[in-house]
């Protein structure tokens, strides 16, 4: 219980510290286009490793995770798996993939049948629509669900596929 009201009673200025907003001076892509996967994976997070790499559990319940970490980048808040920062606003899945997307927390609360078009944002789907490259968006339920086919559409003009479309 403790570790749960720590992530949502301690503050943070890490967004006031950090935020740089997205420009064609400030963010430049390559000249030969590698692809670029970010997968969003539901209800999986750090406190499911085991206690010596920085989560809550005895046994560590991500073995082939954990392994996988190690080859590449991932972001930690200690020198262990100990993730980021949970930011304010960001605790949902619609609110953490906006804010992966865009830099920024949701700017509203609630999901369903929202609109978060984030008109003054430069988002990565912006980035990488104005270099050239193809987006696609693809997620197992509806993605109209909390308006995210908007929010990808508006952003990077993402190709959506959905369930509606798997199904089809």
């Amino acid at each position: 219980m403790k570790e749960a009201a720590q992530l949502f009673f301690t503050t943070s200025s890490y967004l006031e510290d950090n935020y740089v907003a997205p420009t064609a001076d400030n963010v430049k892509l390559p000249a030969h286009k590698r692809n670029l996967v970010h997968i969003y994976m539901e209800s999986v997070e750090n406190s499911y490793y085991s206690k010596d790499l920085g989560g809550y559990m005895d046994q560590n319940l991500m073995p082939e995770l954990a392994a996988l970490s190690e080859t590449g980048i991932s972001w930690s808040n200690t020198d262990k798996f100990g993730g980021p920062d949970q930011l304010y606003a960001t605790g949902h899945s619609v609110a953490g993939m906006i804010a992966m997307q865009a830099g920024v927390p949701m700017l509203a609360s609630g999901t369903a049948g929202s609109d978060f078009s984030y008109p003054d944002f430069t988002t990565i789907g912006d980035i990488l629509k104005k270099g050239g490259y193809n987006t696609t968006f693809m997620q197992a339920s509806t993605a109209s669900w909390g308006g995210l086919d908007r929010y990808y559409q508006r952003h990077g003009g993402f190709d959506i596929h959905d369930r509606a479309r798997f199904v089809a």
